[in-house]
């Protein structure tokens, strides 16, 4: 679970080694050198229960910011960390978010700015918070609740880790992309096929609040059935601000019919990868435009590159064979690999 970042102009990345060595951060001896060497000192929990998913961001003034979960099955209780360029803070434990891997979020911007999304993943009730640091990192707030439901009908939405969530900034203000939908059935044709409840991806920020990115509203082929393994009809948000203020949202989106025949002749759906523009800081987002569209193949996992006002660099993994989870054995292995596309921003993203 690598988490690459940047501090003063270097790479950085975080990963967590093994469960009994837990998390550990090497930084880049100049930009493109790869001579990658271990930052030391990176805390270690006495009880044993080592931090691991590593999530970093590197702040205005050089520090590094990290927040992790210790391996302790059943609690995965948040703990953060800075390094102030000398020695790391000792851990704090961020009692009211938690949970395994992706439930974690930290950002930062150039004026000493840093924002850590959370959910509370251990009350089952996924209320997302936000905690605000002023200060490069080495203090935070007592975190606000930006998320806790939304009432459709008789269906109550969630945010789920499932869907995941990240964060960016313009000028001083966070705004957090994130998935919510309602539980999980399984359902036929076997214990790998889940519906899930009117899945969605949401912006929130303090000026705009909660806005609707996509949604079978804006994506009407949208799947609510899908068999995949920890996968949610639309999952993997992730937001990057563009040159000219703009924000652009990317995220991996199952549709109707979009299914491949593995090797035990199981129908597993493939995802796309979709993305849409907010031209007025989150308040409303453009219809979402499938970028792959290369049905019974499946494409997951985007990310962003360094962006500009008219051009937009994607990276996702494409995957031969769809569902490629190696914990379902019967479905068949096949090469996946790194994909990157640069497309002209427009509104829309033709």
């Amino acid at each position: 679970f690598p988490c690459l970042t940047l501090s003063n102009g270097l790479p950085v990345i975080a990963r967590h080694q093994s469960a009994t060595v837990g998390s550990l951060v090497s930084k880049d001896a100049s930009f493109g050198a790869f001579g990658f060497s271990n930052v030391p000192g990176v805390p270690v929990n006495l009880t044993g229960n080592l931090p691991i998913w590593a999530h970093i961001s590197g702040t205005a003034n050089g520090n590094l910011v990290m927040v992790a979960a210790p391996n302790n099955t059943g609690a995965f209780n948040g703990w953060r960390t800075t390094y102030n360029g000398t020695s790391w803070t000792p851990y704090s434990d961020m009692v009211t978010i938690s949970g395994p891997s992706g439930n974690f979020e930290v950002a930062a911007n150039g004026n000493g700015k840093v924002c850590i999304v959370g959910t509370d993943y251990n009350s089952n009730s996924n209320v997302m918070r936000l905690f605000a640091s002023n200060d490069n990192g080495l203090t935070f707030d007592n975190g606000t609740v930006i998320f806790d439901y939304v009432i459709d009908g008789t269906d109550t939405l969630f945010a789920n880790i499932a869907g995941g969530y990240q964060a960016t900034y313009i000028g001083d203000e966070p705004h957090v992309i994130f998935a919510a939908y309602n539980g999980t059935l399984t359902v036929f044709p076997n214990a790998n096929t889940n519906e899930y409840v009117k899945p969605r991806i949401y912006h929130w920020s303090a000026s705009t609040g909660l806005n609707l990115v996509a949604s079978k509203s804006n994506i009407p082929q949208l799947t609510d059935t899908i068999t995949q393994i920890l996968m949610v009809p639309l999952t993997q948000p992730t937001v990057t601000r563009l040159g000219n203020g703009w924000l652009v949202s990317a995220f991996t989106t199952f549709l109707r019919n979009n299914v491949q025949t593995v090797d035990n002749g199981d129908q597993v759906n493939a995802g796309e990868i979709f993305t849409s523009i907010s031209t007025n800081g989150g308040s409303t987002w453009s219809t979402p435009v499938n970028q792959t569209n290369t049905p019974a193949v499946e494409e997951k996992h985007p990310s962003f590159g360094q962006t500009t006002s008219d051009s937009l660099r994607l990276y996702y993994i494409r995957d031969l064979k769809a569902g490629g989870w190696v914990n379902v054995p019967d479905w068949g292995k096949a090469p996946a690999y790194g994909i990157f596309k640069k497309a002209p921003v427009t509104v829309g993203i033709k």
